[in-house]
């Protein structure tokens, strides 16, 4: 499940430098030293409910630069992103 996921590396990420996750860390033979910096990674978006407005929140355009993008720290330059609102929409939807 995606929402596992997030909210797993959210946390560590949140809380890297705590001694919970230090020692978390080094249980799974990870190098505390080494936090990741997932700004320098690029994003690629490859689904989405077209046609459905970007600003909804069961977008998963909006659910992308809210939980990866602003949550995770990746760099909206690096993201290849489905907007529906940029390819179009008809009218009402």
């Amino acid at each position: 499940m995606p929402e596992h996921f997030i909210k797993w590396v959210t946390h560590l990420l949140n809380t890297w430098q705590s001694k919970n996750t230090q020692k978390m860390l080094e249980d799974y033979r990870i190098d505390p030293a080494k936090k990741p910096d997932l700004y320098s990674f690029h994003f690629i978006q490859i689904d989405e409910f077209y046609p459905i407005n970007s600003a909804q929140h069961n977008s998963f355009y909006y659910y992308v630069n809210k939980f990866y993008i602003k949550g995770m720290g990746f760099d909206t330059e690096k993201a290849m992103l489905i907007n529906p609102n940029k390819i179009g929409l008809n009218t009402g939807e």
